[in-house]
């Protein structure tokens, strides 16, 4: 498990409730930065350790253990150059045809998540708990769409976005690169990259 906060938890925590048989090996401390909530005894390593992993014959799988779409972007970025396999993970009481949804290499999909038809999850993308994604929708890589948020259909979510929990994107709205939707917030139209939106609706913080 890459990471060691909050989050990190509780993606070991899916994947003790994902049945395919992968065992948990600790987590990875990267940066020397740990919530002081993690055991000794469950700390695998650090980064030095996971750059030795990467010249094993067989080495580890890992998890991309932060909520914040721009650690997300490094630490993916971190395991390839390590060439370690992330592993994608879908919580078994999500609602998710695979027929219909393509995700990508470290995408996680959590419990409670409805999608329908015609649906991209990029690399290293995070679906929270009770999220909600409409038809032809993509969601650009390390993108992290937080609990209760509904995404209608035909919504462009570009890379590293931030949507914020109990946030509703309406349908047909594309969010650039690097966007922040506050929570609850209500976008109606266009988002472009980098900015921050809030309120209902949604209008940048800066207008």
């Amino acid at each position: 498990m890459l990471g060691s906060g909050g989050l990190a938890r509780e993606m070991r925590q899916l994947l003790s409730q994902v049945d395919d048989g992968i065992e948990f090996g600790g987590f990875v401390v990267q940066g020397g930065n740990s919530d002081g909530n993690i055991p000794e005894w469950l700390v695998a390593g650090d980064d030095e350790w996971l750059a030795e992993c990467g010249r094993k014959s067989d080495p580890p799988s890992v998890v991309l253990g932060s909520g914040f779409p721009g650690v997300r972007s490094k630490m993916l970025d971190s395991a390839r150059l390590a060439q370690l396999r992330v592993l994608s993970l879908v919580h078994p009481s999500a609602a998710v045809d695979l027929g219909e949804v393509a995700i990508g290499e470290g995408g996680v999909i959590c419990a409670g998540v409805v999608t329908t038809c015609n649906i991209s999850i990029g690399d290293g993308a995070l679906v929270n708990w009770n999220v909600t994604v409409g038809h032809d929708t993509r969601i650009g890589r390390c993108s992290v769409i937080n609990p209760g948020a509904h995404v209608s259909g035909s919504v462009d979510i570009g890379d590293r976005v931030l949507v914020g929990a109990g946030a509703v994107v309406l349908q047909g709205v594309s969010i650039g690169d690097g966007a922040v939707i506050g929570a609850g917030a209500v976008v109606t139209k266009d988002v472009t990259s980098d900015a921050t939106v809030v309120g209902v609706p949604a209008r940048r913080m800066d207008s």
